[in-house]
């Protein structure tokens, strides 16, 4: 008892200093700088200007375009398509200072799929600004001997912007509506009567919705006495069969600086990161035929879960010269009753070895991951409901590695990883289930090396971007990493044909990987997804898009028994005002 006693009592005080400094955090006074981007689209005035390597990307808090790729993604639906955005303008004539925030997108594809798109911003003065962002792609596309694999994706954005005194508040809000089908499985497998046909339609059905808000508070008070960040947010997630999570996330961070033997440019600071969830289990995640007995069963077995993490972060950092060196720890807790307090290094090294063109970098960590029912759902949207969530421990993560930039020319990161994870989530077939179509947790601890390049090169009026990875996983008790590639690969290219004609490439894929079904092991081939675009502007406001997806037309798949749907098209416009 006096163990966990003491271990309850350490927690507290380390939950309410976590708080207590939220709350100092939000108090400070900053004097801030109201910055707004806006977007500007293309002019063919000003003839074969040099292109830029870098495109203009959209903030946080800015009025502009919002940056939205579509992708052929079987982790959440087979049979998405990957939709240009909208890119600023490559040139901009002086003669018209009328730079264009607004945004309609359209388009319609084979198989039935529309998409729908819009983006208004709009600055009221010098302290308020607020935006809207709303879209819909919808497809009624089914893979061949399968149940049906159509979707819809429908959302909401609005945020606000507001500048009172000398504090900047940021905040919007959200909802998200995504229907797909649980459609791993040959239907004419369970016809065994003719006469009653099930409806596979909706036996498959599911739907997550999601809404919320996100905040923002970003101070930065003088450089004598240091700055402050706070972020926070509150999500309300449920699925078809009530099925329903409460996530809460604040965290923040204050540094100010710190004199010591003489040097410039320290600072000395504390975080905190908490993580709340509240999950309820309700009824399985599918209706069977008959409903059996064991879906019955558990039913009845309704659930609540309270879990989550308390992070309290302290850091010091200093640049001096080229070098930039952070050193702090991290102790963080489970919000739980059998979690105990753990320490982990947060260390930093950056080193700019040649000035402006080559940096090396080391960097030492770890944390506590908190799993939930929306965060698996993310990563595989087939999930079983009443999985167990368990908390998965980085004990260490040492990565380095270096970026360089070429003349402008080309952009490179070449880094390598080391790693150790215990209780780390891995999924295999749920084999309760009457048609083997969805997927249960088991958990391993690994150790995991890891090995990456990114490269962007701009070649005259080309613009190509390669990234490759390869992983190797090291398991305790699993023969495999389940559904972990040892290799990954991403080529993407962009070439302006003409000055308003620009056409686009992505090609992707990953190594053979092995999922489980019960004791059965499945192996599922590599893959790989080659996609080609057009982006064509008529004026400065009217532009229309093609897009060719899975010009291959493979039915691969990244889940087993969901192969994705195969050779896909989609023209639209974009009108920007």
């Amino acid at each position: 008892m006096g163990i966990m006693y003491n271990r309850n009592f350490l927690k507290s005080v380390l939950v309410s200093s976590l708080l207590l400094c939220i709350v100092l955090i939000a108090n400070a006074q900053t004097i801030t700088e109201e910055e707004v981007t806006v977007v500007a689209p293309y002019s063919p005035r000003i003839a074969k200007a040099k292109k830029i390597i870098s495109f203009p990307e959209s903030e946080l808090n800015t009025i502009t375009k919002f940056k939205l790729d579509y992708y052929t993604n079987p982790k959440l639906i087979s049979t998405t398509f990957e939709l240009e955005e909208l890119k600023a303008a490559r040139y901009i004539s002086p003669k018209d200072p009328k730079y264009k925030q607004n945004i309609v997108k359209g388009g319609l594809g084979l198989y039935i799929t529309p998409y729908a798109e819009v983006f208004l911003n709009k600055q009221w003065n010098n302290s308020l600004a607020f935006g809207v962002h709303a879209k819909h792609l919808s497809s009624n596309a089914s893979v061949e001997n399968y149940s049906s694999s159509s979707f819809s994706k429908t959302g909401i954005d609005v945020w606000s912007k507001k500048t009172i005194g000398k504090k900047v508040f940021w905040v919007s809000g959200f909802y998200e509506r995504d229907a797909f089908h649980y459609y791993g499985f040959k239907t004419r497998e369970f016809i065994w009567n003719s006469d009653v046909l099930p409806d596979f339609d909706a036996i498959s059905a599911q739907i997550f919705s999601d809404v919320g808000f996100n905040f923002n508070i970003h101070n930065i008070i003088n450089r004598k006495n240091g700055n402050i960040n706070v972020n926070g947010s509150y999500r309300y997630f449920w699925d078809k069969f009530s099925n329903n999570e409460n996530l809460i996330n604040i965290n923040g961070v204050y540094q100010r600086p710190f004199n010591f033997l003489g040097l410039k440019n320290q600072f000395v600071g504390i975080g905190s990161d908490i993580e709340i969830a509240i999950t309820n289990w309700v009824a399985p995640t599918q209706i069977g035929l008959g409903d059996p007995t064991d879906m019955v069963g558990l039913s009845k077995m309704k659930q609540q879960i309270f879990h989550g993490k308390a992070d309290l972060q302290m850091f010091y950092t200093i640049q001096f010269d080229r070098f930039d060196f952070k050193a702090g720890a991290v102790l963080s807790a489970g919000i739980d009753s059998t979690s105990t307090l753990i320490i982990y290094p947060d260390i930093l090294l950056n080193v700019n070895v040649v000035k402006n063109a080559l940096d090396f970098y080391v960097k030492l960590d770890g944390g506590l991951i908190s799993p939930s029912y929306y965060s698996i759902s993310r990563e595989n949207p087939y999930v079983s409901a009443f999985i167990p969530l368990k908390y998965s421990s980085r004990t260490f993560r040492l990565k380095g590695g270096l970026t360089a930039n070429l003349g402008g020319i080309a952009d490179f990161h070449l880094w390598g990883s080391t790693e150790g994870l215990n209780n780390d989530v891995f999924f295999t077939t749920d084999t309760s289930r009457v048609y083997n179509n969805q997927f249960k947790l088991i958990y391993d601890s690994v150790e995991v090396l890891k090995i990456g390049s990114d490269l962007r090169i701009r070649l005259g009026e080309a613009f190509v971007g390669f990234q490759l990875i390869y992983q190797k996983y090291s398991m305790a008790k699993e023969e495999y990493a389940w559904y972990k590639p040892n290799w990954s690969w991403n080529i993407s290219a962009d070439y302006w044909l003409y000055d308003n004609l620009k056409l686009s490439l992505v090609l992707k894929g990953q190594s053979e990987v092995w999922g489980i079904e019960g004791k059965v092991k499945r192996k599922i081939g590599s893959w790989s997804d080659l996609s080609l675009g057009a982006n064509y502007h008529f004026d400065h406001n009217l532009s229309a898009f093609i897009n060719l997806n899975n010009i291959l037309n493979h039915n691969y798949q990244q889940w087993y028994n969901y192969p994705v749907k195969g050779f896909g098209a989609m023209i639209g416009v974009n009108y920007a005002f």
